[in-house]
């Protein structure tokens, strides 16, 4: 791990993990506060390191890791249906999950895998609620970083191209969609 000094009399001092381990061991307040740097530390680095939010600056990208909330998913359960509210954008961090579409039947067909990186929800960030076109259902157990709507909202107006990269991703991702309707019609 980098670390960075941010003024000349700074002084780095290192302390072996056996120390630190056992520093938190009698401190909980410590072990908490560690932990809590740790978490926020792994939610910046996802966003800094995802491709739609990669070119944000560091600064939004901190902004947005204090709201971001990790979320997880059972195996076979609905990650959200037709009737849900959309609130945000779920990005898969770990497992997979597909949407569903149904025909005419009643009966629900699997259609575009999403694999670790996608984003699902309400990429156009039209607004509280909004709708999704599709449910999306978590194959294996799932991991997903949950980002409100209004913190996107906010960084989108202070990082306009973010909304440019959000609607060309969306845009993928209805493509792919139809295309995985179109070839369900003729098998």
């Amino acid at each position: 791990m980098d670390a960075f000094v941010s003024s000349k009399t700074a002084m780095i001092v290192r302390i072996p993990h056996k120390k630190v381990t056992a520093m938190m061991a009698n401190n909980t307040y410590l072990k908490g506060m560690l932990g809590q740097r740790s978490t926020f530390r792994y939610l910046v680095r996802s966003i800094a390191l995802h491709p739609i939010f990669k070119t944000l600056p560091l600064k939004l990208s901190k902004y947005l890791a204090r709201h971001v909330t990790k979320q997880s998913f059972s195996e076979k359960s609905m990650i959200f249906n037709l009737q849900d509210t959309v609130s945000g954008i779920h990005i898969i961090i770990a497992g997979k999950a597909c949407y569903l579409a149904e025909n005419n039947a009643g009966k629900k067909f699997t259609l575009l895998p999403l694999q670790s990186n996608s984003l699902a929800g309400d990429l156009l960030l039209q607004g509280t609620g909004a709708t999704l076109g599709h449910e999306l259902f978590a194959v294996t157990k799932v991991y997903t970083l949950f980002m409100p709507l209004e913190p996107l909202l906010n960084i989108s107006a202070a990082f306009p191209p973010l909304i440019h990269r959000l609607t060309q991703y969306a845009e993928q991702q209805q493509q792919q969609i139809a295309l995985s309707l179109s070839e369900l019609k003729h098998d």
